[in-house]
């Protein structure tokens, strides 16, 4: 009967699915019920059967309850079917079964981490390093866990182990990179990208945290460089156009369309260098989000705006906004139109007299890498709600406005965000106001860029390159203010510094 199991396992092994089946239908008739059941479970999990698969697998841990490589494999097909919490109870019986079955360990503690039981995954997964050292993937599970932790120190000691083991792969030096620069290590953290770069020389994500690093270090040149590698990012917008790619070896006159490969923020940003090729003599047009056209179009020397739905009309040449800088030979930061570059106008205020008028975002981009660390409920700013003499106003747009009507400061703060349409409409208000409180969101962008005051609240975790890791001011805004996190996730420090600062009267009323 064994020879006869063997023959389904390589037929299996060597993609002969059909002729797996014969074979299991073969052991089945010979009185193997379970074995054949069991294999037959496999064949149809590998032919994407599921529920046929289930079935199967279900009637051979009926009949053979005492193999752990049963309720291993049930476990599998378990949680490809969407039924987490009944594969970890397979999963669970196959170590107790077989207790070094690193399949078993492996799968349970990622079925654990994602049904937030981070603990009980990180046990599993240190027992199972314990017991195969070398386990590539389980050390990089782990390290990633403790990193979502904040547990720094032991993820970075997890990391340094696997990179040990295995330096010729790329994603544990990448890793072990992030975990060191959020640990305020910036040297080490180089240099694990660069050992990363030696394993693989074009690693994408390598060289894009590289250059993040190297930007936000003030290592203007060398991080230009190397953002260029952001343009093979998997979720880049490719534009598709079919005109060259523009050099400084154009001749002025030539009709260049510049495209945004970033958010919305980053454009509002890097509009600064489109009026240098303008002043080249280059007639200049910007391709972005539809929200930003009629702002885009305002931008100094830009001869038109475009939407991805609009047509385009003919051009001679097309360049990524955000290499604007690198192709301009820009040494410095901040360089480009000086602020505002961007025009203030603005709409009456309204308002009661002789009181401030402060504008609100406090949440960002959900759909943002980072969104869970920068964003913060509006709950968090209630200290500044306490202060008497300013009108609040409401610029914050997409789910978490909804947060305002259903506080105690809805009779309070005043709604502005449903009235915005685009972010013309939202500079048109903010023009109106003395200050804009925000998150680090595409609003901060737009308030600097038009010589507003703006105060931005920064957190700790994965604050964005622009910013540097210290500081309250930046050259890239000179009306802003930065308050940072001290903690992870604790605003209670920012918002006090806030406050503190509104009461003293640090922005003056308007003349």
């Amino acid at each position: 009967m064994e020879l006869g199991r063997d023959a389904v396992v390589a037929a299996i092994g060597a993609g002969d699915l059909p002729g797996a089946e014969v074979l299991c239908r073969q052991l089945a008739a010979a009185g193997a019920a379970g074995e054949a059941a069991y294999l037959l479970a496999v064949i149809r999990n590998a032919q994407d059967r599921l529920p046929e698969a289930l079935a199967l697998a279900g009637d051979a841990a009926a009949l053979l309850p005492d193999r752990g490589d049963v309720a291993y494999n049930r476990g599998v097909i378990l949680r490809r079917a969407g039924h987490l919490a009944e594969a970890v109870g397979e999963w669970v019986r196959a170590l107790d079964l077989i207790p070094t079955h690193q399949g078993a360990a492996f799968n349970l503690a990622c079925a654990l981490a994602e049904a937030g039981r981070a603990d009980d995954a990180a046990a599993i997964y240190r027992a199972l390093l314990a017991l195969a050292p070398g386990h590539r993937d389980a050390a990089f599970n782990l390290g990633n866990l403790l990193h979502r932790l904040r547990r720094l120190d032991e993820a970075e000691t997890v990391f340094a182990e696997l990179c040990a083991r295995h330096p010729g792969f790329a994603a544990g030096w990448i890793n072990r990179g992030q975990t060191l620069q959020e640990a305020e290590r910036p040297e080490q953290a180089e240099t694990c990208y660069r050992a990363a770069l030696a394993a693989d020389p074009a690693d994408v994500q390598a060289h894009w945290h590289l250059a993040l690093l190297l930007l936000a270090t003030g290592r203007w040149r060398e991080g230009l460089e190397a953002f260029e590698w952001r343009l093979r990012l998997p979720d880049i917008p490719r534009p598709g156009f079919p005109w060259p790619a523009w050099h400084p070896g154009f001749r002025p006159g030539a009709r260049v369309v510049l495209w945004n490969d970033q958010g919305r923020g980053d454009a509002i940003q890097f509009f600064r260098y489109a009026p240098l090729l303008a002043e080249r003599g280059f007639r200049v047009s910007l391709w972005v989000q539809s929200d930003l056209r009629r702002l885009a179009a305002a931008v100094p020397g830009v001869e038109a705006a475009f939407g991805s739905g609009d047509p385009l009309p003919e051009f001679d040449a097309h360049a990524p906004l955000l290499s604007l800088p690198l192709l301009l030979g820009e040494d410095r930061p901040a360089g480009g139109r000086p602020v505002p570059y961007l025009p203030a106008g603005g709409r009456a205020a309204d308002r009661r007299p002789g009181r401030r008028a402060v504008g609100l975002v406090w949440a960002g981009n959900p759909a943002h890498d980072n969104d869970a660390n920068r964003s913060l409920p509006l709950a968090a700013l209630a200290p500044l709600f306490e202060l008497d003499g300013i009108d609040w106003v409401a610029l914050q747009v997409g789910r978490a406005a909804e947060q305002r009507a259903d506080s105690p400061w809805a009779g309070l703060i005043r709604d502005a965000g449903s009235g915005l349409s685009d972010f013309a409409d939202t500079a048109q208000v903010i023009g109106s106001l003395d200050l804009v409180i925000t998150v680090d969101t595409a609003a901060a962008h737009l308030a600097g860029a038009l010589g507003a005051p703006v105060w931005v609240l920064l957190p700790r975790v994965g604050v964005d390159w622009r910013w540097g890791h210290q500081g309250e001011s930046t050259a890239w805004y000179p009306t802003m203010r930065l308050f940072r996190q001290v903690a992870a996730g604790d605003w209670s420090g920012p918002v006090a510094v806030m406050r503190a600062a509104l009461d003293a009267g640090c922005i003056s009323l308007p003349s």
